[in-house]
């Protein structure tokens, strides 16, 4: 009767085991499973195809080439360097572009065309990040609690999903040395401290070198070149000049160890640039197409050029358009 008992229990821990071995095994292949096909706590974004698009160059370019005016460098070097920049699985650095130029350009505009491009929620994805001066460093006696907010921040992003856009806006009121905090980050460094930042996209905003670039620009007209004949080399030694010497690139390491990639110059809009902006506006509204060009010398009318005499560049740009077209439409109505 024992033996018959302890063979039973044999046989039984023996099945037992075979039970949770399978139990184990099932469990293993269930979690890889639902690792690779299906994540229930990334509902509504994760960090994945579904939500970023890594391949969207023609997207962008035409979408550049249909909404920004008169910036010929800007659309080709951001197709260009974000497109390849993306696609690379191994890229050798982080992505730094360097925005400059007057108000109304176009730098925040593109900014947003980007984000819309690579994410699904566009600027409302979690893996977009905004910094301005004014609403996150407003107090240069406290550059030392920026830097750790900033070192912090990214490091936390990054480590949880490699492709993030960091956008600073106002950057020539940021706080001396502030941006050196993230060089690391920006730098030809695989790994700091076990986290890789190569993947992410970094975009600086600055008016810093916008008289330099209206001085260039007008020279070059002046002397019977054409706008799309400025080459980005020249307008690049300009922009990295005047940044050195002030602003929040002032003295910066970022300029000194070259890890901003492309400094890019948004150039003062012609007249001929601001009437394709309010023709653009002007498509959005019920308005007949039969009175565009009224409406269009009625707007152009409100608005500020310069310099005096020639009148030719938008002293604000295309920022202040939507409020005069919406003023000269009301002003307008009973003719429409």
């Amino acid at each position: 009767m024992m033996q018959f008992s302890s063979r039973f229990l044999a046989l039984s821990v023996n099945f037992a085991m075979k039970i949770i071995i399978i139990s184990l095994v099932t469990s293993a292949l269930f979690v890889q499973y639902t690792a690779a096909f299906w994540n229930p706590f990334c509902y509504y974004e994760c960090c994945s195809d579904k939500w970023i698009n890594l391949k969207n160059a023609t997207g962008l370019q035409k979408v550049l080439d249909k909404q920004l005016y008169g910036q010929h460098l800007a659309t080709e070097v951001v197709v260009s360097a974000v497109s390849s920049h993306l696609t690379d699985p191994d890229p050798s650095k982080a992505l730094v572009l360097s925005f400059h130029g007057p108000t109304g350009t176009g730098k925040n505009f593109v900014s947003r065309l980007l984000a819309e491009s690579i994410y699904k929620k566009g600027m409302h994805s979690k893996y977009v990040h905004v910094f301005s001066a004014n609403n996150n460093f407003p107090h240069k006696q406290e550059v030392y609690e920026y830097k750790k907010f900033l070192k912090d921040t990214v490091k936390k992003h990054v480590s949880n999903c490699p492709r993030q856009l960091f956008i600073f806006d106002e950057v020539e009121d940021f706080p001396e040395g502030l941006l050196d905090i993230i060089k690391p980050y920006l730098d030809y460094n695989q790994h700091v401290d076990g986290i890789d930042y190569r993947k992410a996209v970094f975009l600086m905003l600055s008016n810093t070198g916008s008289i330099e670039i209206l001085r260039k620009v007008d020279k070059h007209l002046q002397n019977g070149g054409k706008r799309e004949q400025l080459g980005l080399r020249e307008m690049e030694e300009i922009i990295e000049k005047v940044s050195m010497n002030t602003g929040g690139f002032r003295r910066s390491r970022l300029i000194d160890h070259y890890v901003v990639s492309h400094f890019l110059p948004f150039l003062p809009l012609e007249k001929r640039h601001v009437r394709e902006c309010i023709q653009a506006l002007l498509r959005q509204k019920p308005v007949p197409e039969r009175s565009y060009e009224k409406i269009i010398d009625e707007v152009i009318e409100d608005l500020q050029f310069q310099p005096e005499g020639t009148e030719q560049y938008a002293t604000k740009g295309c920022k202040n358009a939507v409020e005069k077209v919406n003023r000269v439409l009301y002003r307008m109505k009973d003719e429409l």
